[in-house]
């Protein structure tokens, strides 16, 4: 299976720097051109299948491309965001406030956000949640949220959370992974930037 992972566009939270996980945030006004800009491309090509997160902030790009292309969206959690539980929400002047150690979490993945979930049960999940899906034929388009898209090309690749701390994606960004008899590589990464400044215009994930 060729995965083209998208992460949504900048939010709100994002420039305020707040954990926003299975909660919503508004698009940004960069985000809103990120969108345009991101659904325009994607629509250029079809997918044998297109998932999304159903988070707003992801699916509203998922629906908007298969919308596009006359093709069925199938909404499915395993592409939803990390729960941060009580911190949802929080930014790094409230961790100060409040005395919270945000490092706790960051560094150690089996520590659980209070009433919401750790980065190393987020992880498994993934794993578990893709475990036949990876194995079949074709090419989907998967919208989602950086931490979900950093779990599952960790899960694709057989690489634990620590050994690959720099997967993260741009906003609006896109990383294409291939799973195949049994294993996973890293295809390409299309830059945000790189399509509003017209250096991508038409997607070809075939190259």
């Amino acid at each position: 299976m060729r995965f083209i992972f998208v992460r949504h566009p900048q939010t709100v939270s994002n420039v305020q720097r707040r954990l926003t996980g299975v909660g919503n945030s508004p698009y940004s006004d960069e985000g809103v051109k990120q969108a345009e800009a991101i659904i325009k491309f994607l629509s250029t090509v079809k997918y044998d299948r297109i998932y999304s997160s159903p988070i707003e902030r992801a699916l509203h790009i998922g629906k908007s491309v298969a919308e596009n292309l006359e093709t069925e969206l199938e909404i499915v959690t395993w592409l939803q965001e990390i729960n941060f539980g009580d911190l949802e929400g929080l930014c790094d002047a409230d961790f100060e406030e409040k005395g919270i150690k945000i490092e706790e979490y960051r560094n150690n993945f089996k520590n659980r956000f209070p009433n919401g979930e750790s980065w190393h049960e987020f992880y498994e999940l993934k794993k578990q949640s893709i475990e036949d899906i990876k194995n079949e034929e074709g090419v989907c388009l998967c919208t989602s949220h950086g931490g979900a898209i950093w779990a599952l090309a960790n899960a694709l690749l057989d690489t634990q959370l620590g050994d690959f701390q720099g997967l993260f994606i741009n906003n609006a960004s896109i990383i294409i992974i291939d799973y195949d008899n049994g294993s996973g590589r890293i295809v390409k990464r299309i830059d945000i930037d790189d399509i509003m400044q017209g250096k991508e215009t038409d997607f070809n994930y075939s190259e």
